[in-house]
Order: structure tokens, then sequence, then C-alpha cells
């Protein structure tokens, strides 16, 4: 039903050792791991269900969590599946977790109903 884009041409989110930089999401120089954390996304209804699509390079480098309750409790989802969330709400965040200096992310969307 609904859906939450990212395409990296602006700086977004919470930064841990990561940066969005010439349009992709990747770990700062000299960093081995990091994460991004989206800004929260507001849902007039509650989420019960996400799906991951996520576009770049060497993406087995990256982890990925989604939460529908702005937070305060992660599941973990993989690039094009489809989870039903155990702790539902009405703010969705994903949290990207890089641990290969070659991973690249171009674009990510999670779609959620």
């Amino acid at each position: 039903r609904f859906s939450y884009v990212f395409l990296y041409d602006s700086d977004s989110g919470t930064h841990t050792s990561t940066e969005i930089t010439t349009g992709v999401l990747k770990l700062q120089t000299a960093q081995s791991s990091g994460t991004w954390v989206s800004a929260a996304r507001d849902s007039d209804t509650t989420i019960t269900q996400a799906y991951l699509v996520v576009v770049g390079e060497t993406l087995t480098g990256a982890a990925y969590q989604v939460s529908a309750d702005d937070g305060f409790s992660y599941q973990a989802i993989q690039n094009k599946e489809r989870i039903t969330f155990s702790a539902t709400g009405k703010k969705l965040r994903i949290k990207v977790t890089l641990s290969d200096t070659n991973c690249q992310i171009n674009s990510l969307a999670v779609l959620y109903k």
C-alpha cells in the first residue's frame, strides 16, 4: 500500500561511520563497519508487513533491519523479502549495517502495509 524510498541524492538519517556521497550510501574512508538509520516515517494506520528492495554494489556487505515502532524493536529483513512485524506500530524506520568497504547502496525502498 505504501512505500518509503531512499535515492541517496541528499544526506538523510543518522550515520555511524557511514556517509551519503555522490548518490550512494557507503562506509566512510578507513572504516570497516558502520550503521545508517533512517528518519521515522509516520503512518496513519498500523504497519504490519514490510518488503525490502535494495539496488547497489557488493550488497552482501550489508545487513538490513526494519522497525514499525519507531526503532524500539527491529526485525531482520533480506533484500526482496517480505516480513510480518511481531511488534507493530505507526512509525517505520530502516537500519542498514555495512561491513564491506566495497558495499555501496544506490537506492533502498521499503514497501509496507
